[in-house]
């Protein structure tokens, strides 16, 4: 048999190897438990960021009710100004969300994912298209229209921009 077929390995290569070895092994100990997910949970970066457009009583009802599991709410927007605060003071964290008179504004300077359009019946869907331009998911408060004619340019802009809308029916 000869022996210089055989692969040899000195000590330097031993060393290098094994040391890239371990810090593969040890990196995800020198990571914080809050950066990584959970077993059944979205990482930090994976949350959703959500706005809420129109802060009156559903929507508080749904802040308040901590139903959204993997977003994290950031920012409210309402054209009546002193909602806004009284929302934000009703809702625990909800001093962090930074506040819009204007929805525009926000889908502008947030980096948002999707939002919650709860506007009165008459501006939804203003309101929708506007989001779905700005290409952001949305759920819409019901009824979404006040007529199937109304509905029909969501479709098309749902389509369009190839985000997602939908209605709720509690």
């Amino acid at each position: 048999m000869n022996n210089s077929t055989q692969p040899t390995l000195n000590r330097r290569d031993f060393l290098r190897h094994s040391t890239t070895a371990a810090a593969a092994f040890a990196f995800p100990l020198m990571i914080g438990c809050k950066a990584l997910p959970k077993r059944g949970q979205p990482g930090p970066n994976d949350r959703i960021q959500v706005g809420f457009i129109g802060v009156g009583g559903r929507a508080r009802w749904i802040l308040k009710d901590d139903t959204l599991p993997g977003a994290d709410v950031v920012a409210i927007a309402d054209c009546y100004l002193t909602r806004l605060d009284e929302a934000a003071s009703q809702v625990p964290g909800g001093d962090k969300w930074r506040k819009y008179q204007y929805y525009q504004q926000m889908f502008e300077q947030e980096k948002l994912d999707a939002v919650f359009v709860e506007t009165t019946c008459h501006a939804r869907v203003l309101v929708c298209m506007h989001a779905l331009q700005a290409g952001l998911d949305v759920y819409a408060e019901k009824p979404m229209t006040l007529t199937v004619a109304e509905g029909r340019p969501l479709v098309k802009a749902v389509h369009k921009y190839k985000r997602v809308l939908t209605t709720g029916s509690q």
